[in-house]
């Protein structure tokens, strides 16, 4: 499904460089965080929020208005580096990003737990190439989860040996940057509260 981008110029509410600053997968980043198989350091979650905030002040100032794209993609990278770290490879919850055409340009390694591609595998596809059984979308459904700004449900998806797996998911429009559109998606359905906590603005 395509659709195209409502948000005004500036960077998502949910995103640091606001005054309503909200990390999206731990309360306070520049803590230690555990995650399942993984043991983030200080430093280390420290330097990547670094980084995506420095990118998105690239983004909000772009050197000339053809390197807007490029810098939208870099915002990508590092809010996508950042989750990765906070995560951990070994999670049951992985994050997606997509563009107004609803491809996937960037995932969390926790993809490869949950379904078992590798997250550059997945560059390129959409939610339809991973469906258990067809999902109907509309144009008009995408431009409601644009205008609503979120998306939450479930999703039955095959794995890369052709298993199928329950999810759930959160989807949020613009998030991180205007122009795509995040989905954290996680296992264990039948849970009535997602592993860990996301903030929306």
């Amino acid at each position: 499904m395509a659709g195209k981008a409502s948000g005004s110029g500036k960077a998502s509410r949910m995103s640091p460089s606001g005054g309503r600053a909200c990390h999206d997968v731990h309360p306070n980043p520049c803590s230690s965080v555990t995650n399942p198989g993984a043991t983030i350091a200080t430093a280390s979650i420290a330097e990547l929020l670094a980084a995506w905030r420095a990118a998105e002040r690239r983004w909000e100032r772009p050197a000339s208005p053809d390197a807007t794209h490029a810098a939208a993609l870099a915002v990508v990278a590092a809010w996508t580096a950042y989750q990765d770290a906070a995560l951990g490879s070994a999670s049951s919850e992985f994050v997606l990003v997509a563009d107004d055409a609803g491809a996937y340009v960037a995932a969390t390694r926790g993809v490869e737990a949950c379904l078992g591609y590798r997250p550059e595998a997945l560059l390129g596809l959409r939610v339809a190439d991973l469906a258990a059984e067809p999902i109907p979308t509309t144009a008009a459904q995408w431009t409601a989860f644009l205008a609503a700004g979120r998306l939450d449900g479930q999703f039955r998806l095959r794995t890369i040996d052709g298993r199928i797996v329950n999810l759930r998911y959160q989807a949020r429009a613009h998030h991180p940057v205007p122009g795509y559109h995040m989905s954290r998606l996680w296992l264990d359905a039948d849970r009535d509260e997602p592993p860990s906590r996301m903030e929306s603005a």
